[in-house]
């Protein structure tokens, strides 16, 4: 006899830990950069180089990057950028963890700020979260059918399972240049820019994924001839590309979250030798999980009526998918600016940072709450210093659809991820001291489901002792208990759900308790 097995390829998570890092350096003014009066605005970065896994303990080495705005000291009409980089590192103790693990790490920075502490000296501030995940790609076997078993009787149970197919790390570069409208200045240097990623969408084919999405560039830049006042320009870049991914087919389940990796913006003279030309290259970075959903009949019991049967049941944990589902947040609110001084001129540029806070199981659905930092750079009438940033937050509350999510879905049993991204964002000036805001988040959600299943990984077979089998009677009246099945009765009592069916005239398998059943044990071995 032989047991015949289905491979299931899966991933479990078998540890999380959090870990915060608290910054607070001071950065000299580089000798050649202008002094610092005012920062206007200050954009901050994290950037992972190194995850090390040891013995029951994470390594983690990276930096943070920012950029600062600011003006002049001496002419107060006058901009400058700064570019720092503050490296930080961490150990993070994990019991289980062994140098050949693999890792998932996380990073979130929190309260970025910057203080002018005098004209050549700033302070950065800021809050690094980092979120690892200890991740194992394992196999399980399913008996799912007996080879050269005779008289050998089998209990299957059909369930649900996540196959993990693809499990890897990949980025998509994107490239392109354009060159500024006739109207705009040339470009002298780049004081600052931002780059945001919306639309961004993910879907298989066969070997490969499709990427679509924009890229939103905003730059500020000084404008030729020197001394001239600054200029801004934005672009956007729509990309559809393809990344080649070995055993994606379309019908699979896709979890990739992205996050925007390096980026860089360049100053490229025009056919002319005018600098005109904006450069840009980006990284997409993808987390890409593909799973297939397959339903696999399996083998939970066995029994004989030719020889004494032990069949080998180990309780197994799989995971299967229990929803996925997007849903779109719109979300409002009206910002009072700080600064009244001047009167606003015109709104040059929004940005936004989505921050989800807590995800929690409701009734049919997953509840997110989090919120958006806004900030809105703007012209003012003040000649003095014409350009200013307003800064706030909006928060959000929305309810992902989950029909088959209940409040009670909690605990290790159930696995969440949302994946939060800002699609739309407009800011609309209402009065001189006042914008209204409104923000539309895209939210990915899966949820999955771990659960135990019956599997059967042996069978022993002895000789039947027939001595023990003739001192049973040959027939017994039964009557059914709750829980009783015709499996179960059968087994115990050396027949078949099939003699049991035709002695009582039973149509189909279903029971009901205090029915009275004839039993007849058979002995095939003795015939």
């Amino acid at each position: 006899m032989e047991l015949v097995k289905k491979n299931i390829h899966m991933n479990r998570q078998k540890g999380r830990e959090v870990s915060q890092i608290h910054l607070d350096e001071d950065q000299n003014v580089p000798d050649r950069k202008a002094d610092v009066e005012k920062v206007i605005w200050e954009k901050s970065e994290i950037r992972v180089e190194e995850v090390r896994p040891a013995a029951d303990h994470v390594f983690i080495r990276g930096v943070v990057c920012f950029d600062i705005l600011y003006m002049d000291h001496e002419r107060s009409q006058q901009m400058h950028s700064m570019h720092g980089r503050l490296p930080f590192e961490d150990t993070i103790q994990m019991e289980g963890v062994a140098p050949q693990d693999n890792l998932c790490v996380e990073w979130e920075l929190l309260q970025p700020a910057v203080t002018v502490i005098n004209s050549r000296k700033i302070n950065f501030r800021a809050v690094i979260t980092l979120t690892v995940t200890l991740e194992e790609v394992y196999d399980e076997d399913i008996t799912v059918d007996l080879y050269e078993a005779p008289q050998m009787f089998q209990k299957k149970q059909t369930a649900s399972l996540l196959q993990m197919k693809v499990s890897k790390k990949d980025i998509l570069r994107i490239r392109n240049q354009w060159q500024l409208p006739a109207d705009k200045p040339n470009i002298g240097e780049i004081l600052f820019y931002t780059v945001t990623a919306k639309g961004v969408r993910i879907r298989c084919l066969e070997n490969r994924l499709l990427v679509q999405g924009t890229f939103l560039i905003f730059a500020l830049y000084q404008g030729e001839p020197e001394g001239s006042a600054p200029a801004y320009c934005s672009y956007e870049i729509p990309f559809e590309e393809t990344l080649d991914c070995s055993n994606c087919q379309e019908n699979m389940i896709s979890h990739i979250p992205w996050e925007l990796g390096m980026h860089e913006l360049e100053i490229k003279p025009d056919s002319d030798g005018e600098l005109r030309v904006l450069s840009f290259e980006g990284v997409l970075e993808l987390s890409i999980k593909l799973y297939e959903e397959e339903e696999v009949e399996g083998i939970v019991d066995v029994y004989s009526v030719a020889q004494e049967v032990k069949p080998q049941i180990k309780m197994t944990q799989f995971t299967r998918l229990l929803v996925k589902n997007e849903t779109e947040c719109r979300t409002a609110k009206r910002m009072k600016i700080a600064d009244t001084s001047a009167r606003v001129l015109q709104i040059c540029h929004s940005d936004g940072n989505v921050q989800l806070k807590q995800t929690e199981p409701v009734e049919k659905g997953l509840k997110a709450e989090g919120e958006i930092a806004i900030s809105v750079l703007y012209i003012t009438a003040d000649d003095m210093q014409p350009l200013r940033l307003a800064k706030g937050t909006i928060p959000f509350s929305q309810v992902i659809d989950m029909p088959n999510l209940s409040a009670s879905s909690s605990g290790d049993g159930y696995l969440y991820h949302v994946v939060p991204s800002l699609e739309q964002l407009s800011v609309q000036m209402m009065d001189s001291e006042e914008m209204e805001i409104k923000a539309v988040i895209r939210m990915d959600a899966i949820v999955f489901d771990k659960h135990e299943e019956p599997v059967l990984t042996d069978i022993i077979c002895m000789p039947m002792d027939y001595e023990k089998l003739n001192q049973l009677p040959g027939m017994v009246g039964y009557r059914v208990c709750p829980g009783d099945d015709l499996w179960t009765i059968a087994k115990a009592n050396y027949t078949t759900t099939e003699k049991l069916m035709q002695i009582n005239g039973l149509k189909d398998e279903q029971l009901r308790p205090g029915m009275q059943l004839i039993v007849l044990k058979e002995l095939p071995a003795m015939q």
